[in-house]
């Protein structure tokens, strides 16, 4: 009987621990600098025992260590943006939330200025814990940040996004620097309202030739808008040639918006395109006239009038309609 209870006993402080076991919490990490968004990290998580006759210090031991201590790196460099996040918290946003491609108030000159003067109003110095850990940052990973930052109506210090940009500045023409990463870090910062410095530009612009054909429309879209919006041409003309060249050939696959912050972007920083190039878009954007919003719209024909064109027939209708004139009818009457 004495052996029975103690089986039981056992027994049971087995279950206890297995179960302790289980409801032990795993932390989970979520944000632009985890390998994957929703992805776990689990740095907490024990080794397994090496093998019999097999040395702690082996190769599998080195690479399960190497990894943890990159999974770190990436946790303390997320904590860093936090800081720098909370540390700003104080200060008023410099500019309104960013969605997607959104040009509704490009036109207006004023609105600029204004950024431009709250922009001073927020720098502050950089700390050297910070500068230390954005050797960790990948173009996208800081793609996604600047992103939120937009996204969430912050403004990070001009001192963080200088040193988070010429940090990834060696990575843009890596293989691993995607199209897509390429295409949001330029948008971010014009959301931001930040200009990158030109030697920065350079290395952007060759990273795109170098990805000439694998731009999609949309991502060429938000490379045209961000550098209408930071009221600049690309420094490489090549770069421009290539952008025009993606969007002729890509134009049955563009949506409204796409079509309308590009022909603004182009209005932005006075490139016209050639009578072929606008006789493609003209016919594109009459066949999307119904997707467009009055914004939109507005943004299109004030490009055309930039241009010193005249705007398709149908834009006019739409704009009519969207003011409240009536049906196409009436106002073709």
């Amino acid at each position: 009987q004495q052996q029975q209870q103690q089986q039981q006993q056992q027994q049971q402080q087995n279950e206890h621990q297995e179960q302790q076991q289980r409801q032990r919490p795993r932390r989970l990490f979520s944000g632009p600098f985890s390998n994957g968004i929703g992805q776990q990290q689990d740095g907490a998580k024990q080794q397994a025992a090496p093998p019999a006759g097999q040395q702690p210090g082996n190769s599998n031991s080195e690479m399960q260590d190497s990894r943890l201590g990159q999974q770190q790196q990436q946790l303390d460099a997320a904590a860093a943006v936090r800081e720098q996040l909370a540390s700003d918290a104080s200060g008023s946003s410099s500019f309104a939330s960013v969605s997607s491609v959104d040009s509704d108030s490009e036109v207006s000159s004023s609105q600029a200025n204004g950024h431009a003067k709250s922009r001073s109003s927020s720098s502050r110095a950089l700390s050297a814990e910070h500068v230390q850990q954005l050797h960790t940052y990948t173009p996208h990973s800081l793609s996604i940040c600047l992103w939120a930052f937009a996204k969430l109506g912050h403004r990070p210090t001009d001192s963080f996004t200088s040193a988070a940009l010429k940090a990834v500045q060696g990575q843009l023409c890596s293989a691993s620097c995607k199209p897509a990463d390429l295409a949001v870090l330029l948008y971010s910062c014009a959301a931001l309202h930040y200009r990158p410095r030109g030697q920065w530009m350079d290395v952007h612009g060759a990273a795109l030739l170098q990805r000439a054909g694998r731009l999609s429309v949309r991502e060429v879209a938000n490379v045209l808008w961000a550098h209408g919006r930071l009221g600049m041409a690309p420094r490489e003309p090549g770069v421009l040639r290539l952008l025009m060249k993606q969007l002729y050939y890509g134009m049955q696959d563009a949506n409204g918006r796409d079509l309308a912050s590009s022909l603004w972007a182009l209005a932005s920083i006075d490139h016209k395109p050639d009578k072929a190039w606008m006789g493609i878009f003209g016919a594109q954007a009459e066949a999307l006239v119904h997707e467009f919003t009055p914004q939109e719209i507005a943004n299109l024909l004030w490009a055309y009038a930039k241009f010193g064109l005249k705007p398709p027939h149908m834009l006019l209708l739409a704009l009519w309609e969207s003011a409240g004139g009536g049906s196409s009818t009436t106002a073709s009457s």
